[in-house]
């Protein structure tokens, strides 16, 4: 993880690494009748990306083409998740919209791992979606696609 604002600390980007990791890692685990999925999430701050990990940025604002993008991916199964950092000091319990830092970087990671929008859940374009799992299906088209 880095940050591109040039605003935060070293504790800071670790705080929200750990942050991602253990929403991606709640996100991404669950079970569904016989069926059941865990997932490590482990975020490195720091240090470029190695071959095969995602490159994950705190944005400032100004980088998203439209104003109110709380996140975006480079392209759906891409490598780059870009998180603003607008919404870095929001977590799910301290706001009403859900629009979180823990959500919205758990969506991103969906779509890097290949998911879109409209397939439920974490998923859904909104700021108001009190979800933040992903289900069996989910798991199934990430699987198929990587």
């Amino acid at each position: 993880m880095t940050d591109k604002t040039g605003t935060k600390s070293s504790a800071d980007i670790s705080a929200l690494a750990t942050r991602m990791e253990a929403q991606v890692e709640s996100s991404f685990s669950g079970s569904d009748g016989n069926s059941t999925w865990t997932t490590d999430a482990v975020i490195s701050t720091g240090n470029a990306p190695s071959n095969g990990e995602h490159e994950i940025n705190i944005q400032p604002s100004s980088f998203f083409s439209a104003p109110g993008v709380l996140g975006n991916v480079d392209k759906i199964g891409g490598n780059q998740i870009n998180i603003n950092d607008s919404i870095s000091s929001l977590t799910p319990t301290s706001t009403n919209s859900n629009a979180s830092f823990e959500r919205t970087a758990a969506h991103e990671v969906g779509h890097a791992a290949g998911l879109r929008h409209g397939s439920g859940g974490l998923m859904e374009q909104t700021r108001n979606s009190n979800s933040l799992e992903i289900n069996k299906s989910q798991i199934k088209d990430i699987v198929e696609n990587n």
